[in-house]
Formats: C-alpha cells, sequence, structure tokens
C-alpha cells in the first residue's frame, strides 16, 4: 500500500511538472504570436511608407524631367568637352564631377574646361 502512495506521488508530481511546463510553453507561444503580429503591422506600415516614397520619386523624377526636357529640348546634344556653345551661353549647364585614379575630375561645364586636383584639399 505505502508503495501505491508513493508511486501516486510521484506521477502526481510528474502530472504537475508537465502542466507546469504546458502553461510556461503557451505563455512562450502566446508572447511569440504577439511579437510576431506587431512585426507584421510594422512590416505592413513599412512597406506603404516604402511605396508612398517611391510614387513620390517617380512622380519627381518624371516631373523633373519634364522641366528639363522642355529646357534643352532645343539644345544640341552634349559635345565632347561635356557641354554645348547654346548651353553655355545660356547658362544652362550644371556642374559635373568625374572620378579620377589621382584625385578627381571637377569638369566645368560652362566654360568646356576640365581641371585635376588632387584629392587633398
Amino acid at each position: 500500500m505505502k508503495k501505491l502512495e508513493s508511486t501516486n506521488r510521484e506521477l502526481s508530481s510528474t502530472l504537475k511538472d508537465r502542466d507546469d511546463t504546458i502553461e510556461a510553453l503557451s505563455k512562450v507561444r502566446e508572447e511569440q504570436n504577439h511579437q510576431a503580429a506587431e512585426k507584421a503591422e510594422r512590416i505592413r506600415l513599412l512597406e506603404m511608407q516604402l511605396s508612398a516614397m517611391e510614387s513620390l520619386v517617380q512622380a519627381t523624377e518624371e516631373s523633373e524631367a519634364e522641366v528639363y526636357g522642355r529646357r534643352y529640348q532645343r539644345q544640341p546634344a552634349w559635345s565632347s568637352s561635356g557641354v554645348t556653345t547654346a548651353e553655355a551661353s545660356e547658362g544652362a549647364s550644371m556642374p559635373e564631377v568625374q572620378s579620377g585614379h589621382d584625385g578627381y575630375f571637377q569638369t566645368d561645364l560652362q566654360y568646356g574646361t576640365q581641371m585635376e586636383t588632387s584629392g587633398e584639399q
């Protein structure tokens, strides 16, 4: 009889440990599900922001292309020096920087000249 009571206590203890483990795992799973839901919502919001930014970039590029397209539409093609005479006289050129091995080459498009400068300034 004492052996049965001892075995019963051991089994009860084992069952309680099992129930405690199940409860702890359930809480962990619930927390993980909550965190996953928060992350999914954050991802959804970031995707919406990214989509809005992409639309803004596209609209800006289209607007820029329209503005610069009209501005340069009647201009001749770019010359090898980087600027045409007509553009230089109108002052419509934009500065351009090209990489070089010693430093960098800075092209002054308004005058069509190129100066090499060392990277040390």
